[in-house]
């Protein structure tokens, strides 16, 4: 028997899953007046049909005339009519993010199977954008669509860039389908969930709760495999709310929603692909160059017969780990690391954040100068490249510096209007130092406090810091946090070591910190 209050909170959930339904259908209906003159084309192999709007590039897929389960079934909502399905691109030098369904654009077709859209962004970034939607392959077995985007940097500094799919899968009727992640098979979901780093080669869509049992069909979507449709890995994996997550530009925060079970949620999922979904693992473009992203879907997989016969294992992908490195703290320059991987695989290091080079286990790669550093190390094994192994270490400051170590956090508590610094510090001898912290970020910058302290030889610093309203939204749009230590009767060459730059946000227990950059003492202010 319901209560009164599960009453209550079934009609809340009810009256909330209706207004989001709302929201999402008047942005479409706004986009949909802002493209008037456009016009949907469609193109295909038999297999599969992609029909993308002419007038902002969003796209969608049904099956085609020859695909053996017939024609006009949706693989992406919209029976035909793009309309929900669409790509952004954000900047992380400019802060700036960019719905691709808002930027000047104009679309051609790729012969007879597909269509290619490119945006122009200019303004606070100079960027060509070009979308890619077609389908590969010549029989059922290898047919499959693929979406590749391409981000080139026209302008004269580097920029570092993130690209984000929305893809609202619908299978025939079924608006709410499950998702599994397959090789290895993850549990059959109902509600949201992220997938950091994803390194399984598949996912599984589907319909559960509309069209006949057994299910329709299955549509397989890539994330490491296969190698014949050449997908990029995302660095994050969502499968999401599309009523909540198609009203956003880029981040997404997933909840406990139930997406995939009528009756019980929105019924309605879709799945967020992010290449770069943060600062730190985001593709830098130099000058001149692009970046690619990439994914593909089909309703079997490429060279098997049977929608629902399981994926073959992946082959080992490589795998690299750092076994001996310099002391966390030294005054040695030297920097001697071991490293081990994948049996055939070859190695690629980088200090600093520098370039990706050739090396081996055992090299020293230092002199290196006092400050923090880092190195990285990945392995590249059959043309797939492992994540990085990463060891950052310390070189003491030079003894007339005073200063030896300082190891800086902000943690933020933007819910009780506070930060606070807190450095871990280690000297040569007592010694008064300043000690002040300030940030930049999209909404400007913000001096949070300073103070003169006396600095024991070792010891912890604490800087706490109230704040006023407005200064906790320029805190939530924080892009870095710079401290700076200032010491009387020190050499102006030690002024080089005595800022730190904070721009790696994480979340512990609930609570942003935010952690020093990829490489040492920034040097100068």
């Amino acid at each position: 028997m319901s209560t009164p209050s599960s009453n209550a909170t079934n009609l809340f959930r009810g009256v909330r899953v209706i207004a989001i339904l709302i929201l999402a259908l008047l942005a479409v209906a706004a986009l949909t007046t802002a493209r008037a003159g456009a016009e949907t084309l469609t193109a295909g192999n038999g297999f599969y049909n992609v029909d993308v709007d002419s007038g902002n590039g969003q796209y969608t897929v049904t099956t085609g005339p020859s695909h053996p389960l017939g024609e006009g079934l949706n693989v992406l909502f919209g029976g035909g009519s793009p309309g929900t399905s669409f790509d952004t691109v954000r900047s992380y030098t400019s802060g700036q993010n960019y719905d691709l369904r808002s930027v000047p654009q104009s679309t051609v077709p790729l012969g007879s199977t597909g269509f290619q859209t490119t945006y122009t962004i200019s303004g606070a970034d100079n960027f060509t954008v070009v979308q890619t939607v077609r389908v590969d392959g010549a029989k059922f077995e290898d047919s499959h669509v693929e979406v590749t985007t391409v981000v080139t940097n026209n302008g004269g500094a580097p920029a570092r860039i993130g690209v984000r799919y929305l893809w609202d899968y619908q299978i025939n009727q079924d608006d709410g389908p499950t998702f599994q992640q397959n090789s290895p098979n993850g549990p059959v979901l109902v509600t949201e969930q992220d997938f950091a780093a994803p390194v399984f080669p598949f996912y599984t869509i589907e319909d559960n709760d509309v069209s006949p049992s057994p299910p329709t069909f299955d549509v397989l979507g890539t994330v490491t495999g296969p190698a014949s449709a050449d997908p990029v890995p995302p660095t994050l994996l969502k499968n999401v709310s599309w009523p909540t997550a198609f009203g956003t530009v880029f981040d997404y925060a997933t909840g406990t929603e139930n997406v995939s079970t009528e009756g019980a949620g929105p019924n309605d999922n879709a799945v967020l692909y992010y290449w770069g979904d943060a600062e730190a693992d985001a593709p830098v473009l130099a000058p001149g160059t692009s970046y690619r992203a990439s994914a593909s879907m089909f309703l079997t997989r490429p060279g098997e017969g049977l929608p629902h016969e399981p994926p073959p294992p992946a082959p080992p992908a490589p795998a690299v780990q750092i076994t001996k490195g310099p002391p966390r703290e030294s005054s040695q320059t030297a920097a001697v690391f071991d490293f081990t991987g994948t049996p055939g695989g070859s190695f690629e290091c980088s200090l600093d954040g520098g370039k990706w080079k050739p090396c081996n286990s055992g090299k020293d790669f230092g002199p290196v100068r006092p400050g923090d550093h880092l190195f990285q190390v990945r392995e590249v094994l059959g043309g797939v490249t492992s994540a990085p192994a990463s060891y950052r270490w310390t070189v003491d400051l030079p003894r007339k510096c005073v200063l030896r170590v300082a190891r800086a956090r902000v943690f933020v508590f933007t819910k009780l209007s506070k930060t606070r610094l807190v450095i871990h510090y280690t000297t040569y001898k007592p010694a008064k130092v300043t000690v002040s912290y300030s940030l930049t970020g999209r909404k400007g910058g913000l001096t949070l406090g300073s103070v003169a302290a006396k600095f024991k030889k070792a010891g912890v610093f604490r800087l706490p810091v109230k704040l006023t309203s407005a200064e906790v939204a320029k805190v939530r749009a924080a892009k870095t946090f710079k401290v700076q230590f200032k010491i009387p009767k020190t050499p102006a060459l030690c002024g080089r070591f005595y800022t730190k730059r904070l721009t790696i946000p994480r979340k512990i227990s609930g609570q942003t910190v935010w952690f020093q950059s990829d490489s040492r003492f920034a040097p100068g202010a």
